[in-house]
């Protein structure tokens, strides 16, 4: 299993949505870590997964193992969505989801989510958001935390706030998920 081998966000640029194709994403990271493929809005798409763990002593702080991961999807051979994900202190891409309820739909602005928000950690466009036109700012936040009794839970929140062509709000997407790890026994 391949590791993520540039553990840095991608900096603006670096990755085009509708243009940095498959090879460029191999290229750069090397092998993901796992493949997977999924259908969204009629269309196949291919899910490249990157993840860096830090297992080391004292590496736990509060209990967080230190990850960072990063998420491309394809859709044919070009990226059409990526995010990226950090739950290590220096750069935690963790965020305050209850904010999402200052933003309306129809109103609000780019300039305004990520004044509210931050930057975001990713983005998505069609097939990723329904409207062709569209693009989706990706918030999003993984961490692996280890409860008493040496117990794991994966704890993951998203939040994706979708602009129209004029970079405005039409729609806000949030999920979470916290699902057991389990652990494999010698």
């Amino acid at each position: 299993m391949a590791a993520l081998r540039d553990s840095v966000r991608p900096s603006p640029g670096t990755v085009i949505l509708g243009q940095t194709t498959h090879a460029e994403i191999v290229r750069r990271y090397g092998r993901p870590s796992n493949e997977e493929t999924a259908f969204k809005n009629g269309a196949d798409l291919k899910i490249l997964l990157y993840s860096l763990t830090e297992l080391r002593p004292g590496g736990a702080r509060g209990g967080v193992i230190p990850q960072r991961m990063i998420v491309f999807d394809l859709f044919g051979d070009v990226v059409v969505g990526y995010a990226w994900a950090s739950s290590h202190l220096e750069d935690s891409t963790d965020f305050d989801e209850t904010k999402r309820f200052r933003l309306t739909k129809g109103q609000a602005t780019r300039a305004e989510v990520v004044a509210l928000l931050g930057e975001p950690t990713g983005q998505y466009r069609y097939p990723l958001v329904t409207t062709r036109d569209g693009i989706g700012l990706v918030y999003l936040h993984q961490q692996t935390r280890i409860l008493p009794g040496l117990k794991l839970v994966s704890e993951t929140k998203s939040l994706v706030v979708v602009l129209d062509a004029g970079d405005i709000v039409t729609d806000l997407r949030f999920e979470t998920n916290v699902v057991p790890v389990p652990l494999n026994a010698p």
